[in-house]
């Protein structure tokens, strides 16, 4: 199956990182480094497309976001609370250019979720069977690790980057599929206008 790499050119398009419902921060290496500087890759830390198997032993924990501030919304008090949704994954790997891995790994995760209370409903949608994954992964004492824990969603790699046809060209399987991109595109562009006219809206109000 051939990517459809016009599709990633069209699809190229800046949307404000605020359109991520996720926290995550690679402190480690990262995407753009990675596809940017191959001559400087790590061989001890692959970046891998792979796929869940099954996750376990999950467990909901709460903090505060690292940039913690509280805010007054008509007298409401607000926090930067995060529901840490914490487990273990089992993964199979798909493809690991330059670096043989097995089949599947299991490792540890985590996924820092906004929320307004401990009380807030969560509905995680990332990390569940059959969700295609890029992972940077390393290997101690015979057990591989995913970097910080964290795993990154290639759909807005492949939408908003610059070097969306560089990652993908990096693969022989396919990052993801029409479909998909298209949804996720519809989906962004949407919540942008939800945004501006929820602006709008706050703005005529003050008058």
């Amino acid at each position: 199956m051939k990517f459809p790499c016009f599709l990633l050119a069209v699809f190229a398009l800046a949307v404000p990182a605020s359109s991520f419902q996720h926290t995550e921060h690679i402190v480690g290496e990262t995407i753009d480094r990675w596809v940017d500087h191959p001559d400087q890759r790590k061989p001890e830390q692959p970046l891998a497309l792979v796929e869940v198997v099954s996750t376990a032993d999950e467990r909901h924990t709460f903090t505060n976001a690292q940039n913690s501030r509280v805010s007054d919304d008509n007298g409401k008090t607000w926090y930067n609370l995060l529901n840490v949704r914490s487990g273990m994954v089992t993964l199979k790997v798909i493809e690991s250019p330059g670096v043989e891995m097995p089949a599947t790994i299991t490792v540890y995760f985590e996924r820092s979720l906004y929320v307004r209370s401990r009380e807030t409903p969560v509905t995680d949608w990332l990390v569940h069977p059959g969700d295609r994954l890029l992972g940077f992964f390393s290997k101690k004492d015979g057990k591989w690790t995913l970097q910080d824990f964290s795993f990154i969603d290639p759909v807005p790699e492949l939408l908003f980057q610059r070097y969306a046809s560089q990652l993908q060209s990096c693969f022989k399987n396919p990052l993801s599929d029409a479909a998909t991109l298209a949804r996720r595109k519809l989906e962004y562009d949407e919540g942008r206008e939800r945004a501006k006219h929820q602006a709008e809206t706050n703005h005529i109000d003050k008058k």
